[in-house]
């Protein structure tokens, strides 16, 4: 397997440098089912939608099938929680300056890796104007 970790999530910044305030993803809604929580500590403001880790699913029979249905699971639940969130919330963050991604951070243990992102996912996201950034070995 290629993909040792991965996490995806909700990240807010403005280009200009100015600090954003904690409380700007305060309006999303965040229910106690969703598998989503809201980042602490440094950095910009952040909403986890996903975490995984290869190593958790090294005793699994065949633990490449079990990380990647693990992962389409959680891009599904995080689909969902996206289609959920209001696009007003967006749309009015964007117009005060504020720039909104979906970053997906990956380690990978060789030069490639395969990464399918269900339709739902993308659907969710560009109805909401969220660009999805990746980068590898972050």
């Amino acid at each position: 397997m290629s993909l040792e970790s991965i996490r995806v999530s909700l990240r807010a910044w403005r280009p200009d440098g100015q600090p954003i305030e904690a409380s700007v993803f305060d309006r999303l809604v965040l229910g106690t089912g969703d598998a989503t929580r809201k980042a602490a500590g440094p950095g910009a403001p952040r909403v986890e939608l996903l975490a995984l880790d290869a190593a958790d699913f090294a005793r699994a029979p065949e633990p490449s099938e079990a990380f990647a249905a693990a992962l389409r699971e959680g891009l599904a639940r995080a689909a969902a929680w996206l289609a959920k969130q209001p696009r007003q919330v967006f749309k009015e963050l964007f117009e005060a300056g504020v720039t909104i991604d979906i970053f997906i951070g990956a380690w990978i243990d060789v030069d490639q890796m395969d990464l399918d992102l269900p339709p739902a996912f993308l659907e969710a996201c560009g109805e909401r104007g969220l660009a999805i950034s990746l980068i590898t070995n972050d």
